[in-house]
């Protein structure tokens, strides 16, 4: 799901990316705005996956062009440079090296808007790779080294990582189910993880997977029948064998595993009440 909005307060208009998405808020302040920069800001540019045309551009294409498929690439290229002007006020401020900007997509693109994942399989409303896998990028110059790597994230990870990296000691009464990965981001290497367990429906389908760092369960409950499949995506992240029929014994667990989740009573806190 899509992170938890965080406002923006510093100066009124609209920024340049309310353009991509349609819609308003506030802008990123120039280094010579006097106010005060704010601590949070979240910009949700979900207008790639309406196959939109940007302001200024045509869908005018050589014959036998998919059109959906070019209007999805002219909205990816204004969302390029939209968050490129994005950073680069942040850059000509003097806050750069204390700013993390952290770039994601909540799942993977939608074919039926022009989107592909290949050479993942399938995609949005899905839990193939194609849906749930997508890339992210943390910046913070000067803290977080250049560099990639193929390690198992969610969104999850999100709220803990940067309270972690800001040093904003969170509340153990109320443990999160995300890792702070801040200390790996430096190292690169960190602690081994659970697997987890993503969800989504699809009509009368239900399908469940559960991911680690190699090892996937895929599990696809309808009216009458259920389908499990289980893919070593270290080796094969385009899930093309399915292996439950080679390695019964962890099939058995992973799906005992993915129940055992299931039953997990909800831990929600108690909201204090408003004045």
């Amino acid at each position: 799901s899509r992170m938890t909005s965080v406002a923006w307060y510093g100066t009124s208009g609209q920024g340049t990316n309310s353009r991509t998405t349609g819609q308003t808020g506030p802008a990123v302040t120039s280094p010579s705005t006097p106010e005060p920069v704010g601590t949070g800001m979240q910009r949700p540019m979900s207008a790639v996956r309406g196959g939109m045309v940007p302001p200024g551009k045509t869908l005018d294409a050589p014959p036998g062009e998919n059109r959906t498929r070019r209007a999805y690439a002219l909205m990816v290229a204004e969302l390029d440079r939209a968050v490129g002007e994005i950073l680069g006020a942040i850059e000509r401020g003097d806050r750069a090296r204390e700013t993390i900007v952290f770039f994601a997509s909540d799942n993977g693109a939608d074919p039926a808007y022009g989107g592909s994942n290949a050479p993942l399989r399938d995609g949005k409303y899905t839990v193939f790779e194609g849906g749930i896998r997508a890339p992210a990028v943390l910046w913070w110059p000067g803290h977080v080294a250049p560099g990639g790597s193929e390690r198992l994230v969610t969104h999850l990870d999100v709220l803990p990582t940067l309270a972690g990296l800001a040093g904003i000691a969170l509340d153990p009464a109320r443990p999160l189910d995300g890792m702070n990965l801040g200390p790996e981001l430096s190292s690169g290497s960190g602690a081994a993880r659970e697997p987890v367990a993503f969800g989504c429906e699809d009509g009368e389908d239900r399908r469940y997977a559960l991911v680690g760092e190699r090892w996937k369960l895929v599990e696809t409950r309808g009216r009458d029948a259920v389908r499990a499949s289980l893919f070593d995506v270290a080796a094969d992240p385009g899930e093309e064998r399915d292996l439950g029929g080679t390695e019964p014994a962890r099939l058995s667990e992973m799906r005992a595993r993915l129940e055992s989740w299931e039953a997990m009573p909800t831990r929600l806190p108690a909201i204090p009440a408003q004045r």
